[in-house]
């Protein structure tokens, strides 16, 4: 029986200290331009949001954003936007009134997540934010996926991957001066000895692993060229994991051959079927490109026909996640692969490193979870007797 691991990175490989720090540096930035007194956000608003499938800072920002200025204006209406909605110009126009506004305590508003829609968008449609004007409701919660035209992803990625990678990676200019926040603050939480382990099962050819991440990525490995907007993050980490081998599925080769077809990358990306899919056929076809252009015709385009060569007739997958979006995807392609007439046996494993809402998150839906990498190893290894 053909074994596979699929590993997400942030919060199961690494302890993504870098984008967190990303978002309180683009936050603190935009209050000042408001000249709002300091309005810490707290860490368990992140959190909250993670457990709840809200898993991008890209999302994160803009949704903490909003709630703060939906609380300030449901009880002023004596500020004048931009016509354009531009996020810039309206966090400036904030300021003419900072004096009379009293410190607001920031909501959250809970968002029910649409499938194949970025939360960000998804709660803007909902109407969770009323007092916004619609101009800067579009231009604030909008292509949360695209640094060009969003404001606040753009100042995120600066912090991200520091000034002069961003003008690199997008060939526009920077906003501030900055280093990689990646670089300064990412660190490991997979223990050393069970990576070695890992990669060591995997050189044995006794599994297959593959990483599977919504963090931002180049296009496959087999493309020609690298378009600008293609931002390294999923390899940054790798790198520093030194795990730059494995084969991934991030969220830049899904966008680079999703645009072939024009299909917009948020019906590709976990919880989607096609996510999963494609890092499993990509360790059986050995070519991420091709992978995930089969995965793509398979799960929206129902063209299963090139595939089946490719196939196993029994495969074991083991997904190990810090959230539900990519155990969904993981069943969802599970079930494909099961009525292709295969005999797929799936096992998921919640690392929550003692998180309350990500443990009731995979309590409700009856998963296991472990708060370290010691107590999961355990049950990975009764499972898969590596």
């Amino acid at each position: 029986m053909k074994k596979i691991i699929l590993l997400d990175i942030d919060s199961v490989l690494i302890e993504p200290l870098g984008y967190r720090k990303a978002v309180v540096a683009a936050w603190e930035y935009i209050t000042k331009m408001m000249q709002m007194p300091f309005i810490p956000i707290r860490e368990s608003m992140m959190e909250e949001m993670e457990a709840n499938g809200i898993t991008s800072e890209w999302d994160m920002l803009p949704i903490l954003i909003a709630s703060l200025w939906q609380r300030i204006l449901s009880r002023t209406n004596s500020i004048v936007f931009p016509a354009d909605g531009d996020v810039f110009s309206a966090a400036r126009a904030f300021a003419k009134i900072s004096a009379l506004i009293p410190l607001p305590e920031i909501e959250i508003p809970k968002i029910h997540l649409v499938p194949n829609q970025f939360p960000a968008e998804t709660a803007w449609e909902a109407g969770l934010f009323p007092a916004i004007p619609k101009p800067l409701g579009d231009r604030l919660l909008r292509n949360s996926r695209d640094p060009y035209l969003s404001a606040t992803t753009r100042l995120f990625q600066q912090y991200v991957l520091g000034t002069e990678k961003f003008r690199q990676t997008y060939q526009m200019p920077a906003d501030i001066e900055s280093p990689s926040f990646l670089a300064l603050y990412d660190k490991p939480i997979i223990p050393t000895p069970i990576k070695r382990e890992l990669l060591s099962a995997q050189q044995k050819g006794k599994l297959q692993i593959a990483v599977i991440t919504s963090r931002p990525s180049s296009p496959p490995r087999q493309s020609k060229n690298c378009p600008a907007g293609y931002a390294p993050e999923a390899e940054i980490a790798l790198e520093l994991l030194d795990m730059a081998e494995l084969t991934l599925i991030g969220f830049g080769q899904l966008k680079y051959v999703g645009d072939l077809y024009h299909i917009k990358p948020d019906e590709l990306i976990k919880p989607a079927a096609v996510h999963s899919l494609a890092a499993i056929l990509a360790l059986l076809i050995g070519d991420e490109k091709t992978a995930i252009d089969a995965a793509i015709n398979w799960t929206l385009k129902k063209s299963t026909q090139p595939l089946l060569d490719w196939l196993p007739q029994q495969l074991e997958i083991h997904l190990v996640e810090d959230t539900l979006n990519g155990v969904q995807s993981l069943w969802s392609a599970g079930k494909l692969l099961r009525d292709s007439g295969r005999e797929v046996r799936l096992f998921a494993y919640g690392l929550t490193r003692g998180n309350l809402s990500k443990q009731s998150a995979f309590a409700k839906a009856n998963i296991p979870y472990f708060s370290d990498w010691d107590s999961l190893w355990r049950a990975l290894n009764n499972n898969i007797e590596i």
